[in-house]
Protein backbone atom coordinates (compact mmCIF):
# COMPACT_ATOMS: atom_id res chain seq x y z
CA UNK A 1 0.00 0.00 0.00
CA UNK A 2 0.83 3.76 -0.42
CA UNK A 3 2.17 5.48 2.79
CA UNK A 4 -1.09 6.53 4.35
CA UNK A 5 -1.25 9.52 7.34
CA UNK A 6 -4.35 10.19 9.29
CA UNK A 7 -4.55 14.24 8.41
CA UNK A 8 -7.45 14.89 10.42
CA UNK A 9 -6.44 14.14 13.96
CA UNK A 10 -6.71 17.11 16.19
CA UNK A 11 -9.68 18.66 13.99
CA UNK A 12 -12.57 17.10 14.63
CA UNK A 13 -11.91 14.28 17.25
CA UNK A 14 -15.53 13.38 17.76
CA UNK A 15 -16.73 11.94 14.68
CA UNK A 16 -13.61 10.20 14.20
CA UNK A 17 -13.40 8.91 17.18
CA UNK A 18 -17.05 8.19 18.33
CA UNK A 19 -19.26 8.49 15.17
CA UNK A 20 -22.45 8.87 15.16
CA UNK A 21 -25.46 7.33 17.83
CA UNK A 22 -27.49 4.58 16.09
CA UNK A 23 -31.11 6.30 14.53
CA UNK A 24 -33.72 5.62 17.04
CA UNK A 25 -31.43 5.11 20.00
CA UNK A 26 -29.65 8.34 20.96
CA UNK A 27 -29.80 7.95 24.89
CA UNK A 28 -27.24 5.12 24.71
CA UNK A 29 -25.91 6.49 21.82
CA UNK A 30 -25.06 9.85 24.33
CA UNK A 31 -23.61 7.47 27.03
CA UNK A 32 -21.38 5.86 25.16
CA UNK A 33 -20.20 8.97 23.63
CA UNK A 34 -19.05 10.12 26.95
CA UNK A 35 -17.52 6.32 28.04
CA UNK A 36 -14.28 8.08 26.43
CA UNK A 37 -14.00 11.84 27.89
CA UNK A 38 -14.20 9.70 31.44
CA UNK A 39 -11.59 7.67 31.17
CA UNK A 40 -9.91 10.20 28.98
CA UNK A 41 -9.65 12.73 31.99
CA UNK A 42 -7.71 10.18 33.95
CA UNK A 43 -5.30 9.58 31.01
CA UNK A 44 -4.65 12.90 29.60
CA UNK A 45 -3.34 13.96 32.77
CA UNK A 46 -0.28 11.78 31.46
CA UNK A 47 0.16 14.28 28.03
CA UNK A 48 3.03 16.41 29.62
CA UNK A 49 5.02 13.39 30.77
CA UNK A 50 4.95 12.06 27.34
CA UNK A 51 8.43 13.83 26.57
CA UNK A 52 9.94 12.54 29.83
CA UNK A 53 10.35 9.41 28.15
CA UNK A 54 11.87 8.23 25.21
CA UNK A 55 8.58 5.74 24.06
CA UNK A 56 4.90 5.61 25.74
CA UNK A 57 3.52 2.10 25.26
CA UNK A 58 -0.25 0.97 25.27
CA UNK A 59 -0.32 -2.47 25.26
CA UNK A 60 -4.20 -3.33 25.61
CA UNK A 61 -6.22 -6.22 23.86
CA UNK A 62 -8.25 -5.41 20.16
CA UNK A 63 -11.37 -3.29 21.65
CA UNK A 64 -10.10 -1.58 24.64
CA UNK A 65 -9.29 2.18 23.55
CA UNK A 66 -6.06 2.53 22.37
CA UNK A 67 -6.80 4.22 19.22
CA UNK A 68 -9.21 6.57 20.91
CA UNK A 69 -6.22 7.55 23.62
CA UNK A 70 -3.74 8.16 21.07
CA UNK A 71 -5.84 10.17 19.36
CA UNK A 72 -7.05 12.16 21.90
CA UNK A 73 -3.54 12.53 23.26
CA UNK A 74 -2.65 14.08 19.35
CA UNK A 75 -5.19 16.26 19.62
CA UNK A 76 -3.76 17.80 23.18
CA UNK A 77 -0.37 17.62 22.26
CA UNK A 78 1.00 20.75 22.12
CA UNK A 79 3.23 19.92 19.33
CA UNK A 80 3.34 17.89 15.67
CA UNK A 81 1.65 15.15 16.16
CA UNK A 82 2.73 12.45 13.39
CA UNK A 83 0.58 9.46 12.83
CA UNK A 84 1.61 6.23 11.45
CA UNK A 85 -0.74 3.15 11.38
CA UNK A 86 1.36 -0.09 11.04
CA UNK A 87 -0.46 -2.86 8.82
CA UNK A 88 1.80 -6.34 8.53
CA UNK A 89 2.98 -5.45 4.35
CA UNK A 90 4.73 -3.01 6.58
CA UNK A 91 7.82 -5.49 7.67
CA UNK A 92 10.72 -3.70 5.96
CA UNK A 93 12.94 -0.96 7.17
CA UNK A 94 12.57 0.55 3.88
CA UNK A 95 8.59 0.52 3.70
CA UNK A 96 9.20 1.68 7.18
CA UNK A 97 10.73 4.69 6.49
CA UNK A 98 8.85 5.52 3.69
CA UNK A 99 6.01 5.72 5.88
CA UNK A 100 7.10 7.69 9.07
CA UNK A 101 8.44 10.42 6.35
CA UNK A 102 5.22 10.41 4.93
CA UNK A 103 3.56 10.75 8.41
CA UNK A 104 6.24 13.80 9.51
CA UNK A 105 5.57 15.48 6.31
CA UNK A 106 1.85 16.30 7.30
CA UNK A 107 2.28 18.11 10.11
CA UNK A 108 6.42 19.71 9.77
CA UNK A 109 6.83 21.99 6.85
CA UNK A 110 9.33 21.44 4.70
CA UNK A 111 10.60 18.40 5.83
CA UNK A 112 12.21 16.10 3.18
CA UNK A 113 10.49 12.93 3.34
CA UNK A 114 12.33 10.76 1.00
CA UNK A 115 14.53 8.80 4.00
CA UNK A 116 16.57 6.14 3.21
CA UNK A 117 16.65 4.69 6.87
CA UNK A 118 15.96 5.09 10.24
CA UNK A 119 19.30 6.31 11.01
CA UNK A 120 18.58 9.41 8.28
CA UNK A 121 15.31 9.72 10.00
CA UNK A 122 16.67 10.29 13.08
CA UNK A 123 19.69 12.56 12.08
CA UNK A 124 17.43 15.13 10.10
CA UNK A 125 14.28 15.23 13.10
CA UNK A 126 17.33 15.92 15.57
CA UNK A 127 17.83 19.26 12.74
CA UNK A 128 14.56 20.51 12.76
CA UNK A 129 14.03 23.47 14.97
CA UNK A 130 10.80 22.10 16.76
CA UNK A 131 10.96 22.02 20.05
CA UNK A 132 8.71 19.14 20.71
CA UNK A 133 7.62 16.59 18.47
CA UNK A 134 5.37 13.71 18.47
CA UNK A 135 5.10 10.26 16.76
CA UNK A 136 1.83 7.95 17.29
CA UNK A 137 2.28 4.60 16.08
CA UNK A 138 -1.02 2.61 16.08
CA UNK A 139 -1.27 -1.30 15.50
CA UNK A 140 2.56 -1.73 16.60
CA UNK A 141 1.68 -5.53 16.61
CA UNK A 142 1.43 -5.62 13.04
CA UNK A 143 5.32 -5.02 13.07
CA UNK A 144 6.15 -7.58 15.42
CA UNK A 145 9.10 -10.27 14.59
CA UNK A 146 9.80 -7.95 11.14
CA UNK A 147 12.71 -6.13 10.25
CA UNK A 148 10.84 -3.23 10.47
CA UNK A 149 10.42 -3.82 14.35
CA UNK A 150 14.03 -4.27 14.48
CA UNK A 151 14.86 -0.66 12.77
CA UNK A 152 12.32 0.82 14.80
CA UNK A 153 13.90 0.22 17.96
CA UNK A 154 17.02 1.60 16.24
CA UNK A 155 14.91 4.64 15.59
CA UNK A 156 14.18 4.90 19.15
CA UNK A 157 17.60 4.95 20.23
CA UNK A 158 18.89 7.65 17.62
CA UNK A 159 15.91 9.94 18.18
CA UNK A 160 16.48 13.61 19.19
CA UNK A 161 14.78 14.42 23.04
CA UNK A 162 12.80 16.33 21.34
CA UNK A 163 10.66 13.66 19.73
CA UNK A 164 8.06 11.22 21.92
CA UNK A 165 6.91 8.37 20.64
CA UNK A 166 3.52 6.73 21.24
CA UNK A 167 2.18 3.37 20.17
CA UNK A 168 -0.54 1.22 20.67
CA UNK A 169 -0.30 -2.39 20.54
CA UNK A 170 -1.79 -5.78 21.23
CA UNK A 171 1.61 -7.77 22.35
CA UNK A 172 4.64 -5.78 23.99
CA UNK A 173 7.06 -5.35 21.13
CA UNK A 174 10.30 -7.34 20.93
CA UNK A 175 12.39 -3.96 22.07
CA UNK A 176 14.77 -4.09 25.57
CA UNK A 177 12.13 -3.27 27.65
CA UNK A 178 13.91 -4.36 30.63
CA UNK A 179 16.48 -1.58 29.68
CA UNK A 180 14.41 1.05 28.84
CA UNK A 181 12.67 0.62 32.40
CA UNK A 182 15.86 0.35 34.53
CA UNK A 183 16.80 4.06 32.15
CA UNK A 184 13.41 5.48 32.89
CA UNK A 185 12.97 6.02 28.69
CA UNK A 186 9.47 4.10 28.99
CA UNK A 187 6.04 4.70 30.35
CA UNK A 188 3.77 1.82 30.12
CA UNK A 189 0.08 1.88 29.99
CA UNK A 190 -2.24 -1.72 29.66
CA UNK A 191 -5.80 -2.68 29.61
CA UNK A 192 -6.44 -2.11 33.14
CA UNK A 193 -5.65 1.38 32.60
CA UNK A 194 -8.18 1.93 29.95
CA UNK A 195 -10.84 0.33 32.01
CA UNK A 196 -13.19 2.77 34.25
CA UNK A 197 -12.81 3.03 38.34
CA UNK A 198 -15.27 2.91 40.32
CA UNK A 199 -15.62 6.75 40.39
CA UNK A 200 -15.71 7.26 36.35
CA UNK A 201 -19.42 4.77 36.70
CA UNK A 202 -20.80 6.80 39.69
CA UNK A 203 -20.61 9.78 36.84
CA UNK A 204 -21.66 7.70 34.30
CA UNK A 205 -25.01 6.89 35.78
Amino acid sequence: REPQVVAGIGHDLAEVLFGVAAEGDQGVGDAAAHLPFLVGERLDQLVPRLWQHRLTLVVAPAGSGKTTLLAAWAGLADAPAAWYRAESVDGSEERLVAHLGAAFAVVVPDLEPAWRSVDQAAQLLDERPEARLLLVIDDLHALTGTPAEVALERFLDNAPPSLAVVAGTRVAPSFNLSRRRVTGEILELSGDDLRFRPWEVERLF
